[in-house]
């Protein structure tokens, strides 16, 4: 997978565009202890309190799995964002043909694989 860091803000926009137009992703989480989780939904909202939640039933958090990632205050405070594309088709029809990559400040990992 090939991967160019983008700014906060592009981040920021590229979220957003995930959050609004209801795009399913698939994250993949790893903490700085190296404990894993993945989850397949929608981003469902992004505040400084909550940081990023992923939920796996759309606009119903509250009776769904979710994944909460806190990502600083305000929201990307310290992390680096990198945006991929698939070079593996196997990959991009499972997953989704684009990876947007957030290493927090603690060392964990966040990667959300989606088709814009």
């Amino acid at each position: 997978m090939s991967k160019n860091e983008i700014s906060l803000d592009e981040a920021g926009r590229l979220l957003y565009k995930l959050m609004t137009e209801s795009i399913p992703v698939l994250a993949f989480f790893v903490s700085e202890s190296g404990a894993d989780t993945h989850l397949y939904g929608f981003v469902d909202s992004i505040t400084d309190e909550l940081g990023l939640v992923i939920s796996s039933t759309q606009g119903a958090p509250s009776i769904s799995s979710t994944l909460g990632v806190p990502m600083g205050n305000p929201v990307g405070t310290g992390c680096r964002f990198s945006l991929g594309s698939a070079t593996n088709e196997d990959l991009a029809l499972k997953f989704g043909n684009t990876a947007l990559s957030v290493r927090l400040p603690s060392g964990a990992h966040l990667t959300l694989f989606f088709t814009p």
